[in-house]
């Protein structure tokens, strides 16, 4: 019997954008120059079948407020700054393009 596809939802704070699915252990999806959290639909369908997926807005892009001076510093604290909201201590982190 297949697992059922979790349910995607969409969340935010005045700084940062995310979008969830599923529950386990944590996958956060870390999008490329021009993208946004929705490009990771497909892997939050599939994998959060299995796992706690979250992929975000970087700083600037979708729904996630602008971060100024943009900074490689300053996109990795508003990262943790997210994971520290969720309460996740660890992650796996995947990245494209300049989200890697």
């Amino acid at each position: 019997m297949m697992t059922p596809q979790p349910k995607i939802t969409d969340h935010a704070t005045d700084r940062v954008a995310w979008r969830e699915a599923g529950r386990g252990e944590p996958i956060v999806f870390l999008h490329g120059l021009g993208g946004s959290r929705p490009a990771w639909n497909p892997q939050l369908r599939a994998l959060g079948r299995h796992y706690h997926c979250i992929a975000w807005d970087m700083p600037g892009y979708g729904a996630s407020a602008p971060l100024e001076p943009l900074t490689y510093q300053g996109i990795a604290e508003r990262l943790v700054e997210l994971l520290d909201h969720l309460d996740i201590s660890t992650a796996t982190l995947v990245g494209l393009s300049f989200g890697g």
